[in-house]
């Protein structure tokens, strides 16, 4: 197995190691807004 990877690989790796981390940080009112709703629907359904 080769050590050095390629840079294409490098990149893919960096973005798919920082894509999630800064998606969570910009869209965590979001989520939190959306867990609020969908637990509201489950309480009023009487689920």
């Amino acid at each position: 197995m080769n050590l050095l990877l390629p840079p294409l690989a490098l990149l893919l790796l960096l973005a798919a190691l920082v894509a999630p981390a800064t998606a969570a940080t910009a869209y965590r009112p979001d989520w939190n807004r959306l867990s609020g709703l969908t637990r509201a629907r489950v309480e009023t359904c009487g689920g």
